[in-house]
């Protein structure tokens, strides 16, 4: 009876590090082949553009302009002491090499702590120096000391002071051999490594940890929770876009929605912008036409007009990104929205003329010198203020392949990019020297029928996304469980946070109920423990099922399974569709930074109050 037949499978050599070794095929005759395979890709990519990065706009934001101030000031809650944790190089090798360490550098406050079984914020690091993160993430700040917790961010692997080989940069990004070490995988093995260590350090081994994180870092939360659920009890994740990976998404999504932004605010600031392009095109390439944009935009001496159009996609792009009701200083000095901003710019220019080059000038002035600090705009320069550049673009062409690449005919960004895979794992080979993964993030954590995924893999995780943020393309926007709840802001306009906080003031109250009813119920549970346990089920009461039935509780919609721009529009219509039974309380409605752009949770201490009404606060 038994009877079978004998196969092979080609296997790689180590899942978890990106370099030439790993990448030993077991077939010989596969062997030969890939290589003739990257010899003519190389050769085929040669002339690739290579994949847009969110690290690079995080810099450049920060450094386009000459005489620009800090922007909105660090709140003076935001106190801690930096310390360092003996890391492991490797976490899934037994060899030699492997047991190379480094110093991974921490921040810390303990001041509102309330003892071993008191709850730990965690913060999971995102890509850039911690301090930038910890100094923009006021949710965390704010409920601290309502919960009695100790505040924990932790650097990121090779980025900030955190670098392997010595805590040495040049040496840590010397070769793939080098960088092979940054990957999602060891990332989150060295928060689970450093939580196990905090806490037997501090002899808490009952003190609950809940994992915060935003962008990059919400992913990594979210991902944290799903491999580690004996570690961190719960996740908050903001503005997670763990479905822009290639088949999960659309790929012209992210520049529709920003696009759409724009249109949304002046039909009229619209064309202006996406009609621009040309214009500058032209004007860059004549002498003369060089000569009146120097002058139109006062370009710092050593700039080149040649950067104007780049400047422009820029502050298109992260004024879409950073869309806050408040004034914000994370990528620059901002004022309240932004993007209505600059629109208002284009449509009422106050000096210079009626002009397109006049009103593109003044779209360019309220993101790059709201402040009026600035004396001329200085063009894009190599400069890496957050230590972003090196790390991210490994990470994004080697296995964080993210798909935020075609640029359609309508879209405000100007010429259009068809999408075209090849093209993209072309260029990040041809950029790494490596064959990219683009398939592997949704092999380790899932991404196709993500509602099946989660259910059955996690729990305890709070997903909230803004709909203008572009980013939300890519986000979970219904809830899947009564512990997975997604939070969705549809607009951009609303009240005052304080006015909803205080319209909530009630639902604040009642949402405590739940909380002290378990607590009471279970009196040898740390207080924290219950708090953390009733997170994402009974915290605020019937206010958060209610939240959590955002439209109709259902899995999410059908994944995306090809670059068919049509299934954009059923992608956006599904957007739409999610809030609109949304019965949630007045302070729910008006997520601030959560709701209106990308961030790291919420970037100031006022930002994020809605939250109170679904977290149990202590009494």
């Amino acid at each position: 009876m038994v009877q079978y037949q004998t196969r092979h499978s080609t296997q790689r050599l180590d899942y978890f590090k990106t370099a030439p070794a790993r990448i030993v095929l077991v077939t010989e005759r596969m062997i030969a082949a890939a290589f003739l395979f990257l010899l003519v890709s190389c050769h085929a990519a040669s002339s690739a553009k290579l994949p847009p990065t969110l690290a690079s706009h995080y810099s450049r934001a920060r450094s386009v302009m000459a005489g620009d101030d800090a922007g909105v000031a660090v709140s003076p809650m935001v106190q801690y002491q930096t310390r360092h944790y003996t890391q492991r190089l490797d976490h899934f090798n037994a060899a030699p090499a492997s047991y190379g360490t480094f110093q991974q550098r921490y921040l810390i406050n303990d001041t509102f702590w309330g003892g071993k079984t008191a709850p730990i914020f965690l913060y999971a690091g995102n890509e850039g120096d911690i301090e930038l993160f910890t100094n923009n993430t006021g949710f965390m700040w704010e409920s601290a000391p309502r919960f009695g917790a100790m505040l924990v961010f932790v650097e990121h692997r090779y980025y900030g002071k955190s670098m392997p080989f010595g805590g040495n940069k040049e040496a840590a990004y010397k070769d793939a051999g080098t960088k092979g070490y940054l990957t999602v995988t060891q990332a989150l093995a060295d928060y689970a490594s450093f939580v196990l260590s905090l806490k037997a350090n501090l002899s808490a081994p009952a003190a609950p940890v809940l994992v915060f994180g935003g962008s990059y870092g919400g992913m990594l939360a979210v991902w944290m929770r799903q491999k580690y659920p004996h570690i961190v009890m719960g996740a908050v994740a903001s503005s997670a876009p763990i479905l822009s990976f290639y088949g999960l998404v659309d790929p012209y999504a992210f520049y529709d929605r920003m696009t759409d932004d724009f249109k949304s605010e002046s039909k009229h600031c619209y064309d202006v912008l996406r009609n621009s392009w040309s214009e500058l095109d032209n004007l860059v390439a004549t002498k003369e036409g060089s000569a009146r944009l120097k002058r139109t935009f006062n370009m710092c001496n050593g700039s080149s007009v040649e950067d104007i159009p780049n400047l422009l996609e820029s502050a298109v792009v992260y004024a879409a990104m950073t869309d806050y009701p408040t004034p914000s200083g994370f990528l620059a000095p901002l004022p309240a929205y932004p993007v209505r901003e600059m629109c208002r710019a284009v449509d009422h220019p106050s000096s210079g003329g009626n002009d397109t080059l006049s009103r593109v000038h003044a779209a360019m002035s309220v993101y790059y010198n709201h402040t009026g600090a600035a004396a001329c705009f200085r063009g894009e320069e190599e400069d890496d203020p957050y230590g972003m550049y090196d790390g991210w673009n490994w990470q994004a062409c080697t296995e964080m392949v993210l798909m935020t690449y075609g640029l359609n005919n309508d879209s405000i960004l100007q010429p259009p990019w068809p999408f075209n895979f090849t093209d993209v794992v072309d260029s990040c080979r041809n950029s790494t020297g490596l064959p990219p993964r683009p398939y592997w993030i949704e092999t380790e954590f899932g991404g196709f029928d993500i509602g099946n995924v989660l259910k059955k893999s996690a729990s305890n995780i709070l997903f909230f996304n803004g709909l203008r943020d572009p980013w939300s393309t890519g986000g979970v926007l219904k809830s899947i469980s009564d512990s997975i709840i997604a939070l969705v802001e549809p607009k951009g306009e609303r009240p005052s946070i304080t006015q909803a906080v205080h319209a909530n003031a009630s639902s604040l109250e009642g949402g405590l109920s739940p909380w002290r009813d378990a607590q009471a119920s279970t009196p040898r549970a740390p207080p924290a423990a219950a708090a953390a346990a009733t997170m994402a089920t009974s915290v605020g009461g019937r206010e958060l099922r209610r939240a959590s039935q955002v439209g109709e509780r259902e899995d999410q919609p059908a994944p995306v399974l090809n670059a068919d721009h049509g299934a954009q529009q059923q992608r956006r219509q599904a957007a739409a569709d999610a809030p609109a039974g949304l019965g949630m309380a007045p302070a729910a409605r008006y997520l601030a930074y959560a709701s209106l752009g990308h961030h790291p949770i919420c970037w100031t201490a006022a930002s994020c109050y809605w939250m109170y009404s679904y977290v149990p606060v202590r009494g």
